[in-house]
């Protein structure tokens, strides 16, 4: 899953590339599974976060997501969470 979530977020060391469709870099990666329905509850995951709004910078709002991720998701690498984090942000600015 963590490859995966990573094909999908664009970047595989933890980055995320909100340019093209997430989607179909799913699909060019595993043409015959579906497999983005199992990613959901990851990359939806911030929707029902409770996000704490003393944080002063990008970078604390996203090491406290990603502190987050690590606890509810102790599947997911380092990089994934990363991933996740990164694409909070850019989402939250």
């Amino acid at each position: 899953m963590n490859v995966a979530l990573k094909i999908y977020l664009g970047d595989e060391n933890g980055g995320y590339q909100p340019v093209g469709d997430p989607e179909e870099r799913l699909r060019q990666a595993y043409p015959k599974e579906a497999i983005s329905a199992e990613l959901e509850k990851y990359l939806y995951e911030e929707i029902d976060f409770a996000y704490p709004c003393a944080a002063a910078s990008l970078a604390e709002a996203g090491e406290i997501y990603a502190q987050h991720l690590r606890s509810k998701h102790p599947e997911l690498d380092s990089k994934s969470i990363k991933g996740l984090a990164n694409r909070f942000t850019y989402g939250w600015r």
